[in-house]
C-alpha cells in the first residue's frame, strides 16, 4: 500500500478493517515508509554509478586519442561528447532522485 503511494487515510482504513491496533500499524506505515524510500534510494545510486561509468569511459577514450595519439577524429569527439553527456545526464538525475526520495510520488515499481 505504502509502495503504491496510497493516501494515508486509505491505509489506515485497511489496517483497521484488517484488525491492526493503531500503534502497530502506526509502526507498519512507518517501517513501510522507511523502505519504499531506502529502495527508491537504492535504484538512484544505481543510476548515478551508471552515469559515472558513462563519465569515465567517455574521458578515458579522449584521454587516450588525445593525449596517446595526438590528434582526436570527428566522430571519436562527438561519441566522446554524446557518452559524457548521457553520464552526465543520468548522474544528475540519479542525484535528484536520491536527494528527493521522500516527495516522490506514485508507484516506485513504475518509475524506477
Amino acid at each position: 500500500m505504502v509502495l503504491w503511494d496510497e493516501p494515508r487515510a486509505a491505509i489506515d482504513q485497511k489496517l483497521k478493517v484488517n484488525q491492526v491496533p493503531s500503534e502497530i500499524a502506526d509502526r507498519l506505515v512507518k517501517l513501510a515508509t522507511a523502505d519504499r524510500v531506502r529502495t527508491i534510494r537504492k535504484e538512484a545510486l544505481k543510476t548515478i554509478l551508471m552515469g559515472f561509468l558513462f563519465l569515465g569511459i567517455a574521458g578515458a577514450v579522449f584521454a587516450f586519442f588525445w593525449f596517446d595519439l595526438g590528434y582526436i577524429q570527428r566522430t571519436i569527439l562527438i561519441c566522446c561528447s554524446l557518452g559524457a553527456g548521457f553520464g552526465l545526464w543520468k548522474s544528475i538525475n540519479g542525484s535528484l532522485s536520491f536527494f528527493m526520495a521522500r516527495s516522490f510520488r506514485g508507484s516506485i515499481a513504475d518509475d524506477l
